[in-house]
């Protein structure tokens, strides 16, 4: 597993699972998982043990979790495509914008957020950059080169060959 696996679609998926389990209310779905799995003890304690920090903003946990979902599926989606646009690398984004246009139009349980809207809509785009980013610079097309006078060998700013 690469590094950019593992900041780009490993870190936002537990931060925002994270958050589910810490903050959001056990009456959703994933709570009905986490019994399932026998782990509802293990969730009270840490949920014990940050019950008087309830000072997370609104929007962190309600918001920041359907955000970082889109970044993730999309990171990982370029990770095999390339930052290539297509059907797969546009769909998490895409599945965000529907679930919460279905939300909006009581097709989809949940809360129509339009906070969720625009921040699932601009994970996608944020994911494909940081991807896109990424991948330039290991062809090293982001770092200059510099050519030495005495022997005009080429190596970059950091003295790689």
């Amino acid at each position: 597993m690469t590094w950019r696996v593992l900041v780009h679609v490993v870190a936002p998926i537990v931060i925002g699972a994270t958050i589910y389990v810490l903050f959001r209310d056990t009456t959703l779905t994933v709570f009905r998982w986490i019994e399932m799995l026998g782990l509802t003890d293990y969730v009270h304690v840490l949920r014990s043990a940050v019950a008087g920090a309830r000072w997370a903003p609104h929007a962190v946990v309600v918001t920041l979790p359907d955000g970082l979902w889109v970044y993730a599926g999309t990171a990982w989606m370029c990770s095999i495509w390339k930052w290539t646009v297509n059907a797969w690398t546009l769909l998490p984004a895409s599945i965000g914008v529907f679930s919460e246009l279905g939300q909006l139009c009581g097709l989809v349980p949940g809360t129509f957020d339009v906070a969720d809207l625009v921040l699932v809509s601009v994970a996608g785009p944020v994911a494909w950059y940081a991807s896109k980013a990424h991948d330039h610079e290991n062809a090293g097309l982001t770092t200059p080169r510099i050519r030495n006078r005495t022997n005009g060998a080429s190596r970059s700013r950091h003295g790689q060959q």
